[in-house]
C-alpha cells in the first residue's frame, strides 16, 4: 500500500520528500490562494511527492482548471486520492493527479456547469452568462478527455445527466488509476478546511 513520510539527511536535517494536503470544501478563490500560499512555504525542491486527499462538493470551473494547471507544473509528482466524494469542478483538481485513487465506497458526481444569476439585468448579460457556462464546460469535458482518454463527448453528456459515478465506474473511464487507499501519515500532512485563510500543520 502507498504511504507517506518524512524523510531524513545523514545530517540529521529535516527534509519534506514526501508531504500531503487535504482539502475538504469549496473549491474557490480562498482555497486556491491557500494552496499558493502551501506551495510557496512547504513544498521544497527535494520534495518528490505530493499527496492531495479530496472531500469536495464543488466549486469554480475556472479556480479548478487553474489549480490542475499549478499542480500539474509542480516538479515533484502529485497523486490524487478521494476520501468520501470528489463533486463537480473538484473532479477538475481530482483528474490533474499523475496517480489518482479511488477507494471502494467513494464516488464522483457530475452535473451540468451552473453560475450565478443574480445581477443579471438584460439579455445581452444572460446571453454572456450562457456563453460562460458553456466555454467553462467546453474546457472542463476537453480537460477531462485529456487526463483520461475517455472522449470529451462522454464527459459532457455524464455532466448534462446529472450522474453519481461510484469507484468502479471510475477506474473503467480512466478518472482513477487505482482503487488502493492511500495512507494518511499525520506528520506529513497539512490541512486546509477552507474556512482558513492559512494551511495548518497537524
Amino acid at each position: 500500500m502507498p504511504y507517506a513520510c518524512l524523510m531524513k539527511h545523514s545530517d540529521s536535517s529535516t527534509v519534506e520528500l514526501h508531504i500531503q494536503y487535504y482539502i475538504d470544501g469549496a473549491i474557490d478563490v480562498d482555497m486556491l490562494r491557500s494552496f499558493l500560499i502551501f506551495v510557496r512555504e512547504r513544498i521544497p525542491d527535494e520534495c518528490e511527492t505530493l499527496d492531495l486527499f479530496i472531500n469536495s462538493a464543488g466549486g469554480s470551473v475556472p479556480i479548478a482548471l487553474a489549480m490542475a494547471e499549478l499542480l500539474m507544473a509542480l516538479p515533484c509528482e502529485v497523486r490524487t486520492c478521494n476520501l468520501s466524494n470528489v463533486d463537480s469542478a473538484s473532479i477538475i483538481v481530482f483528474a490533474a493527479g499523475k496517480e489518482r485513487f479511488a477507494p471502494p465506497g467513494t464516488t464522483f458526481f457530475f452535473h451540468p456547469v451552473g453560475k450565478e444569476v443574480s445581477g443579471i439585468k438584460s439579455a445581452t448579460e444572460l446571453r454572456q452568462l450562457a456563453d460562460e457556462i458553456d466555454h467553462d464546460t467546453l474546457r472542463e469535458t476537453e480537460f477531462l478527455s485529456l487526463r483520461t482518454g475517455t472522449d470529451a463527448k462522454k464527459w459532457r453528456d455524464m455532466m448534462d445527466s446529472g450522474i453519481l459515478v461510484d469507484d468502479s465506474t471510475a477506474l473503467k473511464l480512466g478518472l482513477a488509476t487505482s482503487s488502493e487507499r492511500l495512507t494518511i501519515c499525520p506528520s506529513a500532512l497539512v490541512v486546509n478546511r477552507m474556512s482558513q485563510s492559512d494551511s495548518v500543520n497537524l
